[in-house]
């Protein structure tokens, strides 16, 4: 098996401590450096003691000419510390990136500006970067010295919606309704995040299209011929560690019975290990996929269309998994390695 060197930058959040739980797994790649911004200067095994002895490390101090390819696990945004600029120095040096924020993910400065609110500083990358969902971009991914691993919401939701766009089956009508764990409002401290604040209670937040993630879903539906569209997206926080549950109800060109709507699913995804298309009258739910890098599907029939539940973790598969199984296919490895 091959061996590189990696990096995870933003070591102490939760996508970062994720990715070097998964890259402590797998046997083909060596955990070189770790580095972060509020917790350099700390040991890696003090922020969890099954993690390696290795020195958090600020940015300036690593020797980046000994790293294949990092793993950036940082806010999105044009600041010092954040995604944007820590890819861009990373390219120059020749270190091929996994980014796991939005920052290079939607492809013009323009569409950037309207999603993000703030103009994008590197035009060139952002056109070059490669979009990281595996199941449907895997040969471009092989290729890529950026990939921009996709977001939570838009990995549950684009796998989902996917086949019946390539099927020509998708009508304009696309209403999601999504919850997700609280993990994936990331580990920084704010009120609304305290357990008093949400234990026994679901809170909704950017509804209608509203959602940054919004802009990324309509982007890739667009680049495989649907140009119309989510009509509404509701994502919503509950009081779980981690996980995710989307409930799509979607009208279709074609109404069709359970057994079609299986055929048309497990045609388009016999031979992927990582999504899995549950038996007709099963229910996909957040424990089908919780601690793994699966994508979890069940279809159910509705009048003139399709409800389909697609449940992930929003850790694994949402971010650190998937970030793990590009990481495979850029460095030469199988697909599966250090996740199953």
């Amino acid at each position: 098996m091959k061996n590189g060197n990696v990096a995870v930058i933003g070591a102490s959040g939760y996508t970062g401590q994720e990715c070097i739980k998964l890259i402590q797994r797998h046997r083909g790649v060596s955990l070189r450096y770790v580095v972060g911004n509020q917790s350099a200067g700390q040991n890696l095994n003090a922020i969890r003691p099954a993690f390696p002895s290795l020195p958090i490390l600020p940015f300036p101090e690593v020797p980046w000419s000994q790293v294949d390819l990092a793993l950036t696990c940082l806010p999105h945004g044009p600041a010092e510390g954040e995604s944007m600029q820590t890819v861009a120095a990373l390219r120059a040096q020749g270190v091929k990136v996994i980014d796991l924020s939005g920052d290079y993910r939607l492809q013009t400065p323009a569409t950037y500006q309207t999603w993000y609110g703030h103009a994008h500083q590197h035009e060139t990358l952002l056109k070059q970067a490669v979009y990281g969902l595996a199941e449907w971009n895997r040969t471009q991914i092989r290729q890529a010295d950026l990939v921009a691993n996709p977001g939570c919401y838009p990995t549950a939701c684009l796998l989902a919606l996917l086949p019946l766009v390539r099927h020509g089956l998708l009508a304009e009508s696309i209403i999601i309704d999504a919850k997700s764990g609280m993990s994936g409002a990331g580990r920084s401290a704010k009120i609304g995040n305290l357990f008093s604040e949400m234990a026994d209670n679901v809170r909704p937040y950017g509804a209608g299209r509203s959602h940054r993630h919004v802009g990324e879903i309509d982007l890739v539906l667009g680049q495989y011929g649907f140009s119309s569209g989510i009509t509404c997206f509701t994502p919503q926080v509950v009081p779980l560690h981690r996980g995710m549950l989307c409930n799509l109800y979607l009208k279709t060109r074609k109404d069709l019975n359970a057994q079609a709507w299986q055929e048309v699913f497990q045609e388009t995804y016999a031979n992927e290990p990582f999504v899995k298309v549950l038996p007709i009258g099963q229910f996909a739910e957040i424990k089908s996929a919780v601690e793994t890098n699966l994508c979890v599907l069940s279809l159910h029939p509705i009048p003139d269309g399709v409800l389909i539940m697609s449940a992930i973790d929003n850790l694994t598969k949402g971010a650190a998994g998937q970030a793990i199984q590009n990481m495979n296919l850029m460095l030469g490895f199988d697909e599966q390695e250090g996740l199953l």
